[in-house]
């Protein structure tokens, strides 16, 4: 409750008698609609109930009809049928509900009926002459099953429908009800059958008449009229069909099955009552009054019943529009009530919260300004703290630095010896590969004498060539001079084996010099390849060797330009650390001046915040005012805003020393002490 303003409370209290009242209104007003309701499902129930009193009072008519039929003695002279007509005519016009009577003997055999129905209409006799043995209704009849109740006995019904014999008798549709009874003669033997069969305008005109009556306290209802097994016999809706004409639809009646409704599947059982149930053919929600047919006054075996069918609008019509317009009128009633809360609680408290806003404002002012000058002092202590930290870090990294330059100096004259021996190194590796390069030349002149040597072998291998030539004219002359001697006979025998033998060492020399050939062959084909290798490797080397002195030159220059450099290094080092040297010590002065601000600036923190904490007591005094009157959520907000501890930690009246400042602002930084940061540097 602390939190709702006086305003508000004021509204909450006229809302809550407000709601309140409107509530108790409710509920009264609603348990006289449902009363009402409940009384519109009492009468539809009730109706349904009366209309099948009615039905079931003419059915008891309809029933000892036949048998009153059954007792005139003039039906049991079957051989005056044109009196037996005329009899059975009378009786059609007497009662105005049969279309046929119809009387048949003990074998179903046709005797006599009525030549005109209900209506005065000739009908075609010819057209029924027959037998009927087979019929359902006759066999029942002759063997006494009756349709029975309590209270009835001696008849046998059949269920509505269309009539297979006055429809062909009348040459059209007729639906409608039988009523057969047994002919007894004067001995009470069974000699025949009466039966008569009824237009079923005998319940229609009950449900007109129902319809009419209803109508007349502005209901326009639907009636219908269903069999135990939920089958629809008859329905009466002008409204639906648009004439109050009785209609015999045959896709409709004794097909359409309603027992998927539950007030149908409760009125099979035995119940009866009103609910809300969805017309399936209209598609729309109605109030349906069931009841099924007094069983002490009806037929045990039918279980008939009524539906009495209105449209839900039409029937709760006036009891919607009421409870609409009454809760239309409590809403307006709450609407215009919470308007004159809402105005007398803004005059109650205009003028106090005029007032206390003013008190209020000057309270919040008063608090931002100090506020400022909290924040001020802060902001400048945390800077003076943190300049300090600062220089004291420089200070160290100068150090640091000075150390570091002096180890780089040493380090560049150690690399410039090194590059003075690797120099050394590189010109004596330049003089080998020049050496080496006068090896090679001394290769390649053996190689020359090699070529000259291959020279050589080529020569030899012509001169072989010449001895072969020789070899084989030799030849030819030996067996030239072997002919000759032949011619000569026995003077030429001691010629010819001189010529046999000069032909064997011609055969022999010309072997030794192809042997010769094929030797100097293969050893210039060796000298060859050993000069193609050798020139192959001799021109490789020259080009690697070749190489390798001008790399090794290139390296020779670098190393010199590398040396040059570093000598410039060594040289920048030194005038680099006498100058870190200076600014440390201005640093050092710089961190003296700086501990003497932190100081000063601890001071007027203190000042500061011992000036906010009085604003926060006014302004606290001024927020409960305003709160008492706008509510506790103004002074919670405020609270909310008061100036936060300042970020050195200090205490409330503890001024920090320059060093502890430092240390919280490296916590809170999470860095090292400035001198462990040095040595770890």
């Amino acid at each position: 409750m602390k939190n709702i303003s006086l305003g508000k409370k004021i509204n909450g209290l006229c809302i809550m008698v407000l709601l309140l009242t409107g509530i108790v209104t409710f509920v009264q007003f609603k348990k006289t609609n449902d009363s009402l309701i409940e009384k519109v499902h009492d009468k539809f129930q009730t109706d349904a109930e009366m209309l099948g009193a009615n039905i079931t009072t003419v059915l008891f008519e309809r029933y000892y009809d036949v048998q009153a039929f059954a007792s005139n003695k003039a039906l049991t002279q079957f051989k005056e049928k044109e009196q037996m007509t005329m009899g059975l005519n009378s009786l059609v016009n007497l009662y105005g509900v049969y279309d046929l009577l119809m009387v048949v003997d003990a074998k179903g055999n046709y005797i006599s009926s009525s030549s005109v129905d209900s209506f005065g209409i000739d009908i075609d006799t010819n057209k029924i002459q027959g037998n009927y043995a087979d019929t359902n209704w006759f066999k029942k009849t002759m063997s006494g099953e009756f349709t029975v109740g309590k209270l009835y006995s001696g008849t046998f019904v059949e269920s509505p429908q269309f009539d297979p014999i006055t429809s062909k008798a009348e040459d059209r549709p007729m639906y409608g009800t039988s009523f057969s009874a047994p002919l007894k003669n004067d001995q009470g033997e069974i000699i025949g059958v009466v039966t008569a069969r009824a237009n079923f305008k005998w319940i229609a005109k009950l449900f007109a008449s129902f319809f009419n009556a209803v109508k007349a306290q502005g209901y326009n209802t639907e009636l219908s009229l269903v069999d135990g097994s939920g089958k629809l016999l008859f329905e009466y809706d002008p409204v639906l069909h648009k004439s109050d004409k009785f209609k015999y639809d045959e896709q409709v009646l004794g097909k359409l099955n309603l027992s998927e409704s539950n007030a149908v599947s409760k009125m099979m059982k035995g119940v009866k009552g009103a609910e809300y149930v969805v017309h399936t053919r209209k598609n729309v929600e109605q109030l349906v009054g069931f009841s099924p047919f007094d069983k002490e006054h009806f037929f045990e075996s039918f279980n008939w019943g009524i539906l009495v069918r209105i449209p839900k609008n039409a029937a709760l019509g006036n009891i919607v529009d009421n409870e609409r317009n009454f809760l239309l009128g409590l809403l307006v009633v709450l609407v215009v009530g919470l308007i004159i809360s809402f105005f007398v609680s803004w005059i109650i408290g205009k003028s106090f919260i005029a007032e206390s806003k003013k008190l209020s404002e000057s309270a919040v002012a008063s608090h931002q300004l100090s506020k400022v000058l909290f924040e001020s002092s802060d902001s400048v202590a945390s800077a003076t703290v943190e300049q300090s930290a600062g220089i004291q870090e420089s200070v160290s990294a100068l150090s640091e630095m000075g150390s570091m330059i002096s180890q780089t100096a040493s380090s560049a004259k150690t690399s410039m010896d090194s590059a003075q021996k690797m120099n050394n190194k590189a010109k004596e590796g330049e003089h080998i590969m020049e050496e080496m390069m006068y090896s090679f030349r001394s290769i390649q002149e053996a190689n020359q004498q090699l070529q000259k040597i291959s020279s050589i072998i080529q020569e030899v291998s012509k001169k072989t060539n010449i001895i072969n030539d020789i070899v084989f004219k030799t030849q030819l002359l030996s067996f030239n001079a072997s002919i000759e001697a032949a011619r000569a006979g026995q003077h030429g025998k001691g010629f010819a084996v001189v010529a046999e033998e000069v032909g064997n060492l011609a055969k022999v020399s010309g072997s030794a010099a192809k042997d010769i050939e094929l030797m100097l062959q293969d050893s210039q084909k060796q000298v060859q390849d050993i000069l193609s290798g050798l020139q192959e490797k001799i021109e490789k080397s020259s080009s690697v060797s070749n190489q390798a002195v001008s790399n090794f030159k290139d390296i020779s220059n670098e190393i010199d330009v590398i040396v040059s450099q570093i000598r410039g290094i060594t040289d920048a080092c030194a005038q680099q650390e006498l100058g870190v040297q200076q600014t440390s010590t201005a640093m050092s002065q710089i961190d003296v001046a700086t501990q003497k601000n932190s100081s000063t600036a601890q001071e007027t923190l203190g000042a500061a915040k011992k000036l906010a904490d009085e604003n926060t007591k006014l302004k606290d005094i001024s927020a409960s005012i305003f709160g008492l009157i706008n509510g506790e959520s103004f002074k919670s907000k405020t609270v909310e805003s008061q100036p936060q501890k300042p970020s050195s930690g200090a205490g409330d009246s503890a001024i920090l020393s320059l060093d502890d400042s430092v240390q919280n602002l490296m916590k809170k930084r999470g860095s090292r002490d400035p001198k462990q940061q040095g040595k770890a540097s």
